[in-house]
């Protein structure tokens, strides 16, 4: 229960807006569950201090604490083992090395197949993204069009519909095909207007300020 406190409160940090709040309830929080032994929760801490520093542009501590929190799951929680993976991988990528974030990607890829029915399809989606963006920086037009067949069908995230459409765009201005570019501009259009959703406000505020207390 607690590790899935902690992961919505982390989202909730971010939707309201109040980012130092969120690095000190961590840190506090970290240092609260490695001393107690629950290293579910600890992790989960490591992961979420990983996206502030991300979101700082602090790419060394960040990448320090999704491997902290990777080591924790990889034995403990294939799904969440998943995310630390594929957010290495993207990590790997925004610094430039491509090769460390296709191996990761492929890491994360392995690792879904082989946990299949035990962690979401999004866990895959995220290494398809990254394999195919690299395919399309490299000007791979074959490997490119591969791996946009594979369709996002069975995803919460709105996101990577709208990452796979623009990759679509790209792949078609490749091409020279100013048409196919034209409708996938209009299919990401559309996903942004028919998945719109107001960021939390007041209500957040409260929402995050009652989950607090129960963790």
């Amino acid at each position: 229960i607690k590790v899935l406190l902690l992961n919505n409160i982390r989202g909730l940090f971010s939707y309201v807006g109040r980012a130092p709040e969120r690095y000190d309830f961590y840190q506090r929080k970290l240092q609260e569950y490695v001393q107690s032994g629950n290293l579910p929760a600890a992790g989960v801490c490591y992961h979420s201090l990983g996206g502030y520093y991300y979101a700082r542009a602090e790419f060394d501590k960040a990448m320090y604490m999704y491997w902290r929190a990777m080591d924790i799951f990889e034995s403990l929680a294939p799904a969440m083992y998943a995310d630390e993976v594929n957010a290495i991988a993207q990590l790997y990528y925004d610094l430039g090395n491509a090769e460390r974030s296709l191996e990761f990607a492929k890491k994360g890829s392995e690792h879904y197949l082989r946990n299949k029915g035990r962690i979401p399809e999004d866990a895959f989606y995220v290494s398809e993204l990254l394999f195919a963006r690299v395919a399309l920086d490299r000007k791979d037009l074959t490997a490119a069009s591969r791996l946009l067949q594979i369709r996002f069908t069975d995803t919460q995230y709105v996101a990577y519909m709208l990452q796979r459409a623009l990759q679509e765009v790209e792949l078609a201005l490749l091409h020279n095909d100013a048409a196919r570019a034209e409708k996938g501009v209009l299919k990401a259009m559309e996903l942004e207007q028919r998945f719109e959703v107001p960021f939390y406000s007041n209500a957040g505020v409260v929402e995050t300020d009652y989950w607090l207390g129960k963790v």
